[in-house]
C-alpha cells in the first residue's frame, strides 16, 4: 500500500490504541499515511512521528500526486 488516506476515527482513542493501529499498518507494509481531521490530533501527531517523512497533511482540496 503506497498511501493510506482517510479519517481513521481515532479521536477518542488513547495513545496505546493508536500505537497498536500504527504498528498494524506498518506490519501490513503501508508506506505513507494521510490522516484527516477525524483521526484526531493525537493520532495525527503520532502518525507523523512514526511515519517520519512519510505523512501527508490531509484536508479539503488536498491534491496528492503519486
Amino acid at each position: 500500500i503506497a498511501l493510506l488516506v482517510g479519517g481513521f476515527h481515532l479521536m477518542y482513542e488513547d495513545a496505546d490504541t493508536i500505537t497498536d493501529v500504527i504498528e498494524q499498518l506498518e506490519s501490513l507494509g503501508v508506506a505513507s499515511v494521510c490522516p484527516t481531521h477525524c483521526s484526531g490530533d493525537l493520532a495525527i501527531e503520532m502518525f507523523a512521528k512514526s511515519f517520519k517523512g512519510r505523512t501527508l497533511q490531509g484536508g479539503i482540496g488536498r491534491v496528492v500526486t503519486l
